[in-house]
C-alpha cells in the first residue's frame, strides 16, 4: 500500500538539503528533525483509514512534489494512515 522511496547513504545530505529535514542519531532510533525552509505556504492534511481526519500542519515547500514528501515525511511522523498536500493554511480549511 503506498509508494516507498529509497535514499542512499550519499545522497540522504542533498535529499536533507532539498525537502528541509534533517535526520538525527538517537541512540539506536533515528529522529527526523522538519526545518522550515523558504517556500510556499502548503498544508498536509491527516487521511485516516476511512476519510479525512481532524489534524493539520502547516509546512513550506518550493513546489506541490516537494510539498508532498514533506507531508508523508510528517505523516509517517506523527502516525497518520496517510497525509494530503495542497496550497493554504490549515486555518482555511474547508
Amino acid at each position: 500500500m503506498g509508494r516507498r522511496h529509497v535514499v542512499g547513504s550519499r545522497d540522504v545530505p542533498r535529499f536533507e538539503e532539498r525537502v528541509g529535514i534533517r535526520f538525527q542519531r538517537e541512540g539506536r532510533l533515528t529522529a527526523m528533525v522538519l526545518v522550515k525552509p523558504l517556500g510556499n505556504g502548503y498544508r498536509c492534511r491527516e487521511i485516516s483509514a476511512r476519510d479525512l481526519g481532524g489534524s493539520c500542519v502547516n509546512l513550506s515547500a518550493q513546489d506541490q512534489a516537494e510539498a508532498t514528501v514533506r507531508c508523508a515525511l510528517i505523516a509517517n511522523l506523527n502516525h497518520w494512515f496517510g497525509g494530503e498536500a495542497e496550497p493554504g493554511d490549515c486555518s482555511d480549511r474547508a
